[in-house]
């Protein structure tokens, strides 16, 4: 019986031959964990129209929202949970520690999404793309606020009601939880605050890199392990304590 790792991307399970997905599915491996790598709806087999490999599908979130007039961000986060299922029924896996992995534009989110839903998950790794609810799906890659990467973030209608990306991962407290690609402007004090309220601060990791570059050094928890440190104002400077 092994311990699992639920894999999910922006262009189905192929990906997982793909960098990086590929190495992090390696590490996965050595660990020795097992991996179920799915398809979520309108991605992978199921997309209306086939991608090679790491790209992204021809067929958008806005674009499946429309088409099928509800969120596709809730059709994937529903399809993890239903792998989650299917593996409990299985003699040769274990759902002990279990791990979800989403990795680009479609597939992170929804695994935030499904951990915050389903406490069977144990462990989730979300990568936001440099993104979050607020910006919403764009591919402004030329415009001045924009950073290097294009921004995409899935159509999830009045999410804002409840919370941006740092607020709806609460829900994940105090699992262990690693946010990937987190967009600079997003703020994340409320997940923060809350992982060490319940003394579970080494559980959270949260990966950015300062806006328009890839050349500054990832930070990490925004410093809120020593107060404010690592925060920014609107107009750059350090907030007062």
């Amino acid at each position: 019986v092994k311990k699992m790792a639920v894999v999910a991307s922006a262009n189905g399970k192929n990906d997982v031959f793909v960098e990086p997905l590929h190495s992090m599915c390696q590490a996965i491996l050595k660990e020795g964990r097992a991996i179920l790598a799915i398809d979520q709806r309108l991605r992978g087999e199921w997309a209306f129209t086939v991608s090679p490999p790491g790209q992204i599908p021809a067929l958008d979130w806005q674009g499946n929202v429309r088409v099928w007039g509800r969120p596709e961000l809730g059709m994937a986060a529903h399809d993890i949970r239903a792998a989650i299922t299917w593996l409990g029924t299985r003699k040769d896996c274990s759902t002990e520690s279990l791990r979800v992995v989403g990795s680009g534009h479609t597939a992170g989110y929804a695994a935030l999404l499904a951990a915050g839903l389903d406490e069977r998950i144990q462990e989730c790794m979300a990568d936001l793309n440099h993104s979050d609810f607020s910006e919403g799906f764009s591919d402004r890659s030329t415009a001045p606020t924009a950073p290097t990467c294009l921004k995409r973030a899935p159509v999830l209608h009045r999410i804002l009601r409840y919370g941006d990306v740092g607020e709806i991962a609460v829900l994940v407290a105090p699992r262990k939880l690693k946010l990937l690609n987190a967009n600079p402007r997003t703020s994340f004090q409320t997940v923060e605050a809350a992982y060490q309220f319940l003394g579970a601060a080494k559980q959270l990791t949260i990966q950015r890199k300062e806006d328009g570059a890839g050349r500054e050094a990832a930070v990490v928890n925004g410093g809120f392990e020593e107060g404010t440190k690592g925060w920014k104002c609107d107009d750059g400077s350090s907030p007062a304590l």
